[in-house]
C-alpha cells in the first residue's frame, strides 16, 4: 500500500500580504505532533475550540509562569484542554509568546478565563506578573468562523456532527495554526540554550482520551467520512474515528 502523503499549509507561513520566511527548521515536526494531538482530542471533545493568545512583555520565564497559571485555571474549571506554543522576539513587540489552545466547552462558559477585558482573571493576572495586557488574536476568515475570536471545531467521535462547514473550519483553523511554526522572528540560536522554541502540551499515556457515553447509538450511528484533500490528514482523521468506534462498540456490543 502507498504511503499517504501529506501537505502543508504555506498560506500562512509563508504569508500572503508579508514574508513570514516559511518553516522553521524544526516546525514542520512541531507542527504535525499538534496537528496528531487535536485531532486524537476531537475524537472526545464535544464542543472544541482554538484560541490563539500572546503574552508579552517580561522574560520568557514570566511567560512560562502565566502559561502554566493559565493551564491550571482551566484545569480548576473543568476544562480539558491542550496547548501548542512559539517563542519570538520581534522589534515592535520584543520577546513574546504565542500560545495556541484548545479547550473543550461543553456545557460550560470559557469566557471567564479566555477574555481580555481590564477586569476579568487574565489581564489582571498578567498585569500582576508585569506582562503587557495579553491578547486574543481570531481566525481572520470571518466568511467561516463568523465574528467569533475562536475557531470552534467539530466532534470527530461515534455519532459525530461533523458537517462540510465544520470541515471547512478544521482546514481553516489548522492552516491558522501554522503561524507560530514559521521562521521569522525565532532566535533560535539563544533559544535553544534556554529551552524549547516550540514548547507543548504532553498528554500522559495515563491520561487516555474518553469518548462520552452515547449509549446504543455509538454503534449505530455511522462516521462521517473526512476529506481534507491532504492525504497523511485524512488518514489521521479515519484511524482515529475507528479506534474510537471500536471502544465505543465494545462498550455497546
Amino acid at each position: 500500500m502507498p504511503k499517504a502523503t501529506t501537505t502543508y499549509p504555506s498560506s500562512v507561513v509563508n504569508g500572503k500580504r508579508r514574508s513570514n520566511s516559511g518553516w522553521h527548521p524544526k516546525g514542520k515536526r512541531a507542527y504535525r505532533n499538534a496537528e496528531r494531538t487535536i485531532i486524537n482530542c476531537l475524537a472526545s471533545y464535544r464542543d472544541a475550540r482554538l484560541y490563539h493568545v500572546v503574552f508579552s512583555g517580561g522574560t520568557a520565564r514570566q511567560h512560562r509562569t502565566m502559561l502554566t497559571a493559565l493551564c491550571l485555571r482551566l484545569t480548576r474549571k473543568g476544562y480539558e484542554h491542550e496547548w501548542f506554543a512559539g517563542r519570538e522576539k520581534s522589534v515592535d513587540k520584543g520577546e513574546h509568546l504565542h500560545i495556541f489552545i484548545l479547550v473543550d466547552t461543553y456545557g460550560k462558559q470559557v469566557h471567564s478565563v479566555l477574555n481580555t477585558f481590564d477586569d476579568c482573571w487574565l489581564t489582571m493576572t498578567c498585569r500582576q506578573r508585569q506582562l503587557h495586557k495579553p491578547y486574543v488574536n481570531g481566525p481572520q476568515d470571518s466568511e467561516i468562523h463568523g465574528s467569533n475570536r475562536y475557531a470552534q471545531l467539530p466532534y470527530l467521535g461515534p455519532a459525530n456532527r461533523a458537517t462540510e462547514q465544520g470541515i471547512a473550519r478544521l482546514v481553516d483553523a489548522l492552516d491558522w495554526l501554522s503561524y507560530i511554526y514559521k521562521a521569522r522572528d525565532k532566535h533560535e540560536g539563544e533559544w535553544e540554550k534556554e529551552g524549547q522554541v516550540f514548547p507543548a502540551s504532553r498528554p500522559h499515556r495515563s491520561k487516555q482520551i474518553i469518548t462520552p457515553n452515547l449509549g446504543q447509538q455509538a454503534s449505530t450511528v455511522p462516521m462521517v467520512k473526512i476529506i481534507t484533500g491532504d492525504g497523511l490528514l485524512d488518514q489521521l482523521i479515519a484511524t482515529t474515528q475507528h479506534q474510537k468506534g471500536e471502544r465505543a462498540h465494545h462498550r455497546h456490543p
